[in-house]
């Protein structure tokens, strides 16, 4: 008897001595154990390896002088997504949503230093981006408007969307920016690479 002509079930046609009714509970047990020990791990992994809050510690920043180069009058959001970082995996697919969603506004992709730099940001702002995925929207003036975690999930595009709710105050008068900081889930540390 081969394994190509009784298909996955070959071992129970072995004498009884090989494989008793002892055994294949045995090897039940042993499978299901492996299986639950793999899973635990890999849940751990994806759940609580990489969760950590936004920002460890507050800087100290003069929000009202964070600002950015608002020279085609749009709305400009700055997607802070590090290469390197893991948790970016679910933002690039949330990110690409608010492009189609958000048409009306620019949309900046920032994955290095070299990327910041051709932004021309102030330097209040690069104090600021400790912490990535992250955003920060301007307004058609290059006022900072929201700065903070893309969403209010474990992963970016689960939870609260703050990026939703910050286009949708933004016509309020006299508005100072909402600077999020009190995130908790999937963040790496921006790299300076």
């Amino acid at each position: 008897m081969t394994l190509s002509t009784h298909g996955w079930n070959w071992y129970m046609d072995r004498p009884a001595a090989v494989f008793s009714q002892k055994h294949r509970h045995c090897l039940a047990a042993s499978v299901f154990l492996l299986w639950l020990i793999v899973s635990a791990v890999l849940s751990w992994q994806f759940f609580f390896a990489v969760k950590r809050p936004f920002i460890n510690a507050v800087p100290v920043v003069d929000f009202a002088k964070i600002v950015i180069d608002g020279a085609d009058k749009r709305y400009m959001a700055v997607h802070l997504l590090d290469k390197n970082c893991a948790c970016n995996r679910y933002s690039r697919e949330h990110v690409e949503g608010l492009q189609r969603e958000y048409p009306q506004v620019r949309h900046q992709l920032i994955e290095s230093v070299d990327d910041l730099a051709r932004l021309s940001p102030s330097a209040e702002l690069k104090e600021l981006l400790v912490s990535t995925p992250a955003l920060a929207l301007f307004d058609e003036m290059g006022r900072l408007v929201y700065f903070g975690p893309h969403t209010g999930g474990v992963v970016c595009g689960e939870g609260f969307d703050f990026f939703k709710a910050a286009w949708d105050e933004r016509s309020k008068e006299g508005g100072v920016p909402w600077v999020n900081l009190d995130g908790y889930g999937c963040y790496c540390d921006w790299s300076s690479n």
